[in-house]
């Protein structure tokens, strides 16, 4: 089950028209994550501090530690590996700034650079409240020349 999906059910919980039903459905929500955040946190003591470096690299795994706020890594370090990823070498983005969930970066690229730039932000830092991305200078070129343009010279 997606996040997306979790999402919609927790807005029809609070959207029931019975308080009391409401109220018991949070409530049962509510009780869930603390179990898991418990469990987990047992988990990660058993484990110790390495795994949970590694524990963090993986996807899923970093959104439920960031839920239950247990991720090692603090908001600025995700997003500073997420710019600087090999991924993102075909541009060039730098933070910024960091601070207080908002997140600014500059970049010079074409606008797929911007969408890569913007989606790798995402995943690694979903707790974002706000991500700014601020052009720097004119947009560079996309790589790939039609082959029109290249006849025509």
């Amino acid at each position: 089950m997606n996040t997306a999906r979790i999402e919609e059910l927790v807005e029809q919980v609070r959207s029931l028209k019975d308080p009391a039903a409401r109220d018991a459905a949070l409530e049962l929500v509510q009780a869930v994550m603390d179990l898991h955040r418990m469990a987990l946190e047992r988990m990660l003591e058993i484990a110790g501090d390495a795994p949970l470096q590694e524990f963090a690299k993986d996807s899923t795994v970093s959104g439920i530690l960031l839920l239950h706020d247990l991720h090692p890594l603090d908001l600025e370090v995700r997003v500073r590996r997420a710019v600087e990823h090999p991924s993102l070498a075909g541009g060039q983005a730098r933070v910024m700034n960091v601070s207080e969930g908002r997140v600014r970066i500059r970049l010079a690229g074409d606008a797929s650079y911007e969408t890569l730039v913007r989606n790798a932000v995402l995943e690694a830092a979903p707790d974002a409240e706000e991500i700014v991305l601020e052009r720097a200078g004119p947009a560079v070129p996309p790589a790939f020349v039609p082959v029109e343009t290249l006849m025509a010279r």
